[in-house]
């Protein structure tokens, strides 16, 4: 739990930062099994804020990311909520500020169901190279 969510609290996930090897293709987040009485509609909101230091090259990007069992969801044309580019540039972090997202995952069977919600990192290479992924107020729902 971190400060800062909306309205105060929020999970933070934490990918890089740590030192000077090269890592690619991490991967984090918060994961909720729900199990089903009977075939529902599923409908899943939560606030996110996606957050890139400033030394990533323009070769690495860091995304925020929501599944239910094992398929992405996003933006269309995209299967994440967003995305951030390096720049390379120093200066200030990168980052979308707090967003709102809904998804209809459709109709889902009788059973038990995973939502993941967290974030990817392709690739860093220093220890000044982190992506934070702030998750809040995640709601399931069923019609």
């Amino acid at each position: 739990m971190t400060s800062g969510g909306n309205p105060g609290g929020a999970l933070k996930v934490t990918l890089g930062g740590v030192n000077n090897t090269t890592i690619s293709n991490m991967s984090g987040g918060w994961g909720r099994s729900i199990t089903l009485a009977a075939s529902a509609e599923v409908i899943v909101s939560l606030w996110y804020n996606l957050t890139q230091s400033p030394e990533y090259e323009t070769d690495e990007y860091s995304q925020s990311l929501i599944s239910v069992d094992g398929t992405l969801y996003g933006l269309p044309p995209t299967d994440y909520l967003a995305q951030v580019y390096g720049d390379g540039n120093g200066g200030s972090n990168i980052g979308t500020g707090w967003r709102l997202y809904e998804v209809n995952v459709g109709s889902l069977a009788t059973g038990s169901h995973t939502v993941r919600v967290g974030g990817f990192n392709s690739k860093k290479t220093n220890t000044n190279e982190f992506t934070d992924v702030l998750i809040d107020d995640v709601i399931i729902a069923t019609h």
